[in-house]
């Protein structure tokens, strides 16, 4: 047997706290998804294009 298939998947809920539907936050934190977002998009902007 794969030990791959014996893994469980990844659950959102292992990761999130869902406490509404508009407030979702890393587990056990008060970090917000939404500014894990704006500093991902921030990352990005600031990445250089290869040539």
């Amino acid at each position: 047997m794969n030990v791959r298939s014996q893994v469980n998947p990844m659950q959102l809920e292992d990761y999130f706290d869902f406490l509404a539907a508009d407030d979702i936050r890393l587990k056990d934190t008060r970090i917000g998804i939404e500014t894990i977002e704006s500093l991902s998009a921030a990352s990005m902007m600031t990445r250089s294009t290869p040539p």
